[in-house]
C-alpha cells in the first residue's frame, strides 16, 4: 500500500492491517518495494490506496490489461464494491459484466456512437 501513494507504515499500523487484510492483499506484499511488485499487485494497492480517498467518480482506461487472472479477479471484485461511479474504457467485456456496469457506450473506428445500452 505505501507503494500506491498511501505510506500506511507512518500511520497507525494495526490500521495498516486492517486495511490491507479486508482487501484481501496479502501483508508480506503489502510491505515490500513497488519495482518489486506485478503490475496486478500495483494496480490491487492503488485501488487500495484510492479507497481511502473515496472519490465520487474513479476513470479507468483499460484498468484489467497486462493483468493476471489473479490480478484481474481482485480488480473485478474491488470494482464490483467500489461505492462511487465509475467510468470504465475496456475491451474486457467479462470485466465490464463482473463490475455490473449499468449504461455502455460502444464507439466505432473513428469514435462514433454505435450502440448505447443501460
Amino acid at each position: 500500500a505505501a507503494a500506491a501513494g498511501m505510506d500506511l507504515r507512518l500511520h497507525d499500523p494495526e490500521r495498516a492491517v486492517e486495511i490491507v487484510s479486508a482487501h484481501g492483499f496479502p501483508l508480506g506484499i503489502a510491505l515490500r518495494p513497488l519495482a518489486s511488485l506485478s503490475a496486478g499487485e500495483r494496480t490491487r494497492a492503488a485501488l487500495i490506496a484510492l479507497y481511502q480517498r473515496a472519490p465520487e467518480i474513479l476513470v479507468l482506461d483499460e484498468p484489467s490489461y497486462s493483468l493476471d487472472f489473479v490480478g484481474a479477479s481482485a480488480l473485478a471484485a474491488s470494482l464490483a464494491r467500489w461505492p462511487g461511479t465509475l467510468v470504465v474504457t475496456s475491451h474486457d467485456r467479462g470485466l465490464l459484466v463482473d463490475i455490473g456496469i449499468e449504461r455502455q457506450l460502444d464507439l466505432g473506428k473513428r469514435g462514433t456512437l454505435v450502440s448505447s445500452c443501460r
